[in-house]
């Protein structure tokens, strides 16, 4: 995938994303997906700059790539409520 179009890039890594999303997008996780996403914007990177023959993509640059392709916010897609209610009597 080194190698793909950043367009092509972009639309697999966001087809990996949405599928983990969906999966552990419960409440109470939303920092640890968000947590991921950041991973993956940084793996991105610096497989992005291993393109480059050596220097790693400066954050600034990396910044305008994701303005052009954005990958998908993490979100909660599963409500669990944390109260407990009564019982009906």
């Amino acid at each position: 995938m080194m190698h793909w179009p950043i367009r092509d890039q972009h639309a697999r890594l966001g087809r990996m994303l949405r599928p983990h999303y969906a999966y552990y997008g419960i409440t109470g996780n939303l920092r640890m997906l968000s947590n991921l996403r950041h991973h993956a914007e940084d793996r991105w990177r610096i497989w992005l700059s291993r393109r480059t023959r050596g220097n790693l993509i400066r954050w600034d640059v990396f910044t305008r790539i994701l303005a052009l392709y954005p990958l998908p916010a993490a979100r909660i897609v599963h409500q669990y409520s944390t109260t407990k209610s009564k019982p009906v009597q």
